[in-house]
């Protein structure tokens, strides 16, 4: 089964919790809902890099698999826009 694509924005932060990785930041609420983001693919890590501290938008899929991380559900990220 095909899962649709998930759309998110928010701030991208580094993380070095469980390793160092990117992070993205949503409002939700009153609070902060926090993702991890594994980029899919070297260009789109340079374009999380670029975007550390920035407001964008991105796109992927939720990745219910074991892993390692304990800061949020982990995303899948197939691109990285300039937020609104």
């Amino acid at each position: 089964m095909l899962e649709a694509a998930l759309k998110l924005e928010g701030t991208v932060r580094v993380s070095e919790i469980e390793g160092r990785h990117y992070e993205l930041e949503v409002a939700e609420g009153r609070g902060t809902k926090r993702y991890v983001l594994t980029p899919a693919g070297d260009a789109v890590s340079r374009l999380l890099e670029a975007s550390v501290g920035k407001v964008v938008r991105v796109t992927g899929y939720l990745d219910d698999r074991p892993n390692i991380y304990m800061r949020g559900p982990v995303m899948r990220v197939t691109e990285v826009n300039a937020g609104s």
